[in-house]
């Protein structure tokens, strides 16, 4: 078998190669265990390996492998924490990003059903509408959870009838920025380009607004990065990696000149920031790998932006405004998975909020129902004036399971400066 991340290596979709590989790691989840509590993919892989006498991982069939793959949602929670992952151990364990090459080997063999198929299709259509009639859209997306509607678009659409939705925004966010006052000509800053992501487009151009707002308070002038549309994330998770690598080409190539005319790129989600550090490299063609990676070395999500410029003293921390005494923050899966920091954190003490730190998994769109339900538990059961989170994918899940809308760190700064709700 070969241990591989990189979609351009000839064993990469290789049926029997991904199938051994599987094997392999499952054998050694299975010895380890450390992520038997993390979601209910281990679970399941624990107790289809439990029904060969020998408990041997190599005896799964396809069918029991595709099991374990399918409830994945990507959320990167075990490689965090995995004592084999890559970097730590020669045996290189990463289940996520074996998962999107399981699920990348099935796609090219014929291995995904129509009805996936005919699903992701309709989603596609259903995210084309969201962005030209939101209206229409949120006819669909806003209705309750198991109700005829919201049955009717999983059939057709593949969403998950019984969570929450984001809904579309009326106005996009670049719709907003270009509509926006001019700064004064002139004006002595530096220059960002911001790449919004699909989130903060069409569904909360808040966030959006409220960093430049942000931004504008430390002198910092934004421009729109030359590519604004989505990360590609959700084409990667489904393993549709011919279109995702189309997406990766087109983004970076706009990225890498906004880099190179010495514009420093952020991303406003923290899964859109990983998979550009991360996969963008691995997945590009092999025309673009210069821009790939000079982009992926360059991207920084906004949150960890505004807390280094905190810690190197260039942060304003002239709070004039409705700053909150009690915060309760959760640490979203992605957010956790750019690095051991906390940058979220940080921003929100330095405004003199008291933080309770939540780190448990909000369970977003995809994930089963059980998945959330702890965490869910513990927000509900802090006192404090606001919930803040980085994903506004798991803040939705947080509005389903506590009714309380969670809040973005630079939405808290702004109305700690004062400013008018985005």
């Amino acid at each position: 078998m070969t241990v591989t991340f990189d979609s351009r290596e000839p064993a990469y979709l290789q049926e029997k190669d991904t199938r051994d590989e599987l094997a392999r790691v499952f054998d050694v989840c299975n010895g380890c265990r450390r992520c038997v509590d993390r979601c209910t993919v281990f679970p399941t892989m624990f107790t289809l390996i439990e029904r060969h006498e020998d408990r041997d991982a190599g005896r799964m069939t396809p069918a029991e492998q595709d099991a374990v793959v399918d409830p994945c949602f990507d959320c990167g929670r075990c490689a965090e924490a995995c004592p084999y992952a890559p970097g730590r151990s020669e045996l290189a364990i990463d289940v996520p990003r074996l998962v999107i090459r399981a699920r990348a080997m099935r796609r090219r063999h014929g291995q995904v059903g129509l009805r996936e198929l005919a699903a992701e299709a309709s989603g596609r259509r259903a995210e084309r509408l969201g962005g030209r009639m939101p209206a229409v859209a949120n006819l669909v997306v806003g209705a309750r959870p198991g109700s005829l509607r919201r049955r009717l678009a999983a059939t057709l659409g593949g969403q998950p009838s019984t969570r929450m939705l984001p809904p579309y925004a009326r106005t996009r966010f670049t719709t907003w920025f270009r509509r926006r006052p001019p700064r004064p000509a002139g004006a002595d800053s530096t220059q960002v380009a911001l790449f919004p992501t699909c989130m903060v487009e069409h569904h909360a151009p808040e966030i959006g607004r409220d960093l430049v707002g942000v931004l504008d308070r430390q002198g910092i002038d934004c421009s729109l990065a030359g590519s604004t549309g989505c990360c590609g994330a959700s084409l990667l998770h489904a393993g549709d990696l011919e279109r995702f690598a189309e997406v990766v080409d087109d983004r970076v190539r706009a990225l890498a000149a906004d880099v190179r005319a010495g514009r420093t790129l952020r991303v406003a989600q923290p899964t859109c920031a990983l998979v550009i550090r991360r996969e963008y490299p691995a997945h590009c063609s092999p025309e673009r790998r210069d821009d790939a990676e000079l982009v992926a070395a360059h991207a920084v999500e906004a949150t960890e932006h505004l807390a280094g410029l905190l810690a190197s003293g260039a942060l304003d921390t002239s709070f004039d405004g409705d700053a909150p005494e009690r915060v309760v923050y959760h640490l979203a899966c992605h957010a956790r998975a750019l690095g051991p920091s906390r940058p979220g954190v940080d921003l929100l003490r330095a405004t003199g909020a008291v933080v309770h730190v939540a780190e448990g998994c909000a369970g977003p769109i995809g994930a089963p129902p059980v998945v959330g339900a702890e965490l869910g538990s513990e927000l509900a059961s802090v006192a404090a004036d606001v919930v803040v989170g980085d994903c506004h994918l798991a803040n939705t899940a947080i509005l389903e399971r506590t009714g309380r809308s969670a809040l973005h760190p630079v939405q808290v700064l702004a109305r700690a400066y004062g400013m008018d709700p985005g």
